[in-house]
């Protein structure tokens, strides 16, 4: 099984990039394949961040689930969520950070995308 991480990278907190970490060698430790976007693409020599974003999407092709680590205000996690919607992959919410906005939210659909894979 292959698992591709959709994370904050930019901007990370010490106590959340550990959860990240502690996750990852989790799943690995369990014979796991994971994509980690900060250990696994390199983030310095991309100025623009399209190399960045191929190389996700390279690996989620691959994948069979996204697993989530959702924070609202990262960009990235919204880019490289609407790359697993387009390639229908299963999510994994992981943890979610932020308050939920009243109405439609993208924290809404990951859960109910959630929810109907695991009553399939």
């Amino acid at each position: 099984m292959k698992v591709q991480l959709i994370c904050p990278v930019r901007g990370i907190d010490a106590a959340t990039d550990k959860r990240v970490c502690d996750y990852v060698a989790k799943l690995e430790a369990q014979g796991i394949e994971v994509h980690s976007p900060k250990r696994d693409v390199d983030q310095d020599t991309d100025k623009i961040g399209l190399e960045i974003c191929t190389a996700h999407y390279e690996s989620m092709k691959t994948a069979d689930r996204v697993d989530i680590f959702y924070y609202p205000n990262s960009t990235g996690i919204h880019f490289d969520m609407g790359m697993a919607f387009a390639l229908n992959k299963p999510y994994h919410l992981v943890e979610e950070h932020g308050e939920d906005n009243p109405g439609k939210s993208f924290l809404k659909i990951i859960k109910e995308l959630e929810r109907r894979q695991n009553n399939r």
